[in-house]
């Protein structure tokens, strides 16, 4: 059995060993970008939602902020993956830290905060078992707050909240989540609303 599912609305937990760690067992969560919020558009590179598949991520938590590597250009920066895969926490984004970067253009600083702003506080890979028939790649699972991404899971953060009290109390290194969409028409977000509204990313990421 898979320890959690995501219906395109919800991720859920499905396994009765988490119960007593997560204290809820419903979390909100949205996959894909505006206007190409349903399971039908799940074979759209950087634009639908997460393929319909297993996966699994580590619980682990990584020693150290994801890395940024930053420029003065248009794409001002992006954080590196760790290689082992962990859960990374995003680096602070004060104006001190922007400013390390050597970001001396005001814009670029800008668009690297929109750019970690994508990715929330938290984040983890999610590795497929197997490869996806549609070649797509580079999935997460992330706490930010935009209500839409470009085919990565967007979650509530309290989910990893609760990963965490379940890794600090077991020996388990990964869990599994199965993402099943009940329809080709099924709207990926749970605010039917907000998935019809029009908004850009400014970086494209799978």
């Amino acid at each position: 059995m898979v320890d959690f599912i995501f219906n395109g609305q919800y991720i859920m937990v499905k396994s009765y060993d988490l119960e007593p760690y997560f204290t809820k067992l419903v979390y909100k969560a949205c996959s894909g970008e505006k206007n190409y919020q349903r399971a039908k558009h799940q074979n759209r590179p950087n634009l639908g939602p997460i393929t319909e598949h297993t996966y699994s991520f580590y619980i682990k938590t990584a020693g150290q902020p994801a890395k940024v590597v930053a420029s003065n250009t248009i794409y001002s920066c992006e954080p590196v993956r760790h290689t082992e895969g962990f859960i990374e926490h995003m680096p602070s984004q004060t104006p001190q830290y922007l400013n390390s970067l050597g970001l001396k253009n005001p814009k670029a600083r800008t668009n690297c905060q929109l750019r970690l702003d994508e990715f929330g506080k938290r984040r983890v890979p999610l590795k497929p078992f197997g490869e996806l028939s549609n070649g797509r790649s580079g999935f997460y699972i992330h706490d930010s707050k935009l209500g839409e991404t470009n085919g990565c899971i967007e979650v509530e953060e309290d989910f990893f909240n609760h990963v965490q009290a379940y890794e600090n109390a077991t020996s388990k290194e990964s869990l599994t989540i199965e993402v099943k969409y009940p329809s080709e028409e099924t709207i990926t977000n749970y605010d039917e609303a907000a998935s019809r509204g029009i908004t850009k990313h400014l970086y494209p990421k799978k």
